[in-house]
């Protein structure tokens, strides 16, 4: 009961501060999954860059968001200015811009290992 009553706290706060975050510029430059999960990854972009100032807090923000709900081994890269050239899952991978933000999220490496197969 007491996890249900937190889960709700934590999104009453969160839809307040959807609610006063200010108007951002998106822009989708390269986009190779679907729809609603980009929609979904972007979300959690507008979400880290409400609750953390650097890029990198904000990159660990998203990765750490597509690691729980997607599974397997994501990767964020956010700056104002870098070069890249990556190898990613099919299907993973989104490029985009909030104001002059620019968001690289892909998914690239071996999927999770089961319980029976992880070494401790």
């Amino acid at each position: 009961m007491i996890d249900e009553e937190e889960e709700t706290q934590e999104q009453i706060e969160r839809k307040k501060k959807k609610a006063l975050r200010p108007d951002r510029k998106i822009q989708v430059r390269v986009c190779d999954m679907e729809e609603g999960r980009k929609n979904e990854v972007i979300e959690f972009a507008q979400m880290g860059m409400d609750d953390h100032k650097f890029n990198k807090d904000i990159a660990a923000f998203v990765k750490r968001q597509c690691d729980e709900k997607y599974g397997g081994t994501w990767h964020c890269i956010s700056g104002n200015h870098f070069g890249c050239n990556v190898t990613h899952d099919a299907n993973t991978l989104v490029n985009f811009y909030i104001d002059k933000i620019a968001y690289l999220v892909f998914r690239s490496g071996p999927p999770e290992k089961s319980d029976e197969h992880r070494t401790t």
